[in-house]
């Protein structure tokens, strides 16, 4: 899969060589599953969250899970997509966590633009991956392309040979952050991650602050 070049909210320019990365999952990480989210509303989360678990669990691939997921969503307005966006809680400590390290700011997220960002503008972020979907006349389809799925670490891997850095951090909470886990200098699993990241995490955090994470990256 090639890899795009990231949904830019900072002009690429404006990035400066040798800085710190911090990087983040978003859904499970810096909100809730936005999918499980939206399915409150339609009567389906249930049956949506059990498709979720098992992609982030890594027992369904994780594209299958967002096609079937997709599929019993179809028909969902696009504006209600977009202000999902607005309608997530950030996670307790995450804009704090942003604003006291000052890093250069990221999001991989196997979520959708539409949605992420919203949230990368609210986070802070300067970047962004996401998956897209496809409308028809304005509604969700089970179409989507498909920027992000098991290559989080080509992408580390294209921000580390892109911009010139010093230090990489990644907090994430699936078996889909393994891969990003392992280009990170600091990988850190969030408390409510799948046992399957934690073991391949440097660090967990016992809470659900995630400005507990400061003391781990200024090690």
């Amino acid at each position: 899969m090639k890899i795009n070049d990231g949904f830019y909210i900072t002009p690429k320019q404006d990035i400066p060589a040798n800085a710190n990365w911090l990087v983040f999952d978003m859904d499970g990480t810096i909100t809730p599953e936005s999918m499980d989210y939206l399915a409150n509303n339609y009567g389906l989360h249930d049956e949506i969250a059990k498709i979720t678990e098992l992609g982030m669990q890594g027992k369904i691939k994780f594209e299958d899970s967002v096609k079937k997921r997709l599929e019993l969503m179809k028909g969902i307005p696009k504006q209600k997509i977009i202000q999902t966006g607005y309608e997530l809680p950030l996670q307790e400590g995450a804009f704090e966590l942003v604003a006291e390290l000052g890093y250069v700011t990221a999001m991989i997220t196997g979520g959708f633009s539409d949605i992420a960002c919203t949230v990368a503008e609210r986070l802070g972020a300067d970047v962004y991956w996401a998956n897209e979907l496809v409308y028809e006349n304005e509604k969700t389809t089970d179409k989507f392309i498909l920027n992000v799925n098991s290559n989080k670490g080509a992408i580390m891997d294209y921000i580390i040979m892109n911009h010139n850095h010093s230090k990489i951090v990644y907090i994430g909470d699936g078996s889909n952050d393994i891969p990003a886990f392992l280009k990170a200098d600091i990988s850190i699993a969030t408390y409510n991650a799948k046992q399957i990241a934690k073991e391949n995490a440097m660090y967990q955090l016992n809470g659900r602050n995630l400005y507990n994470a400061l003391e781990l990256i200024k090690t």
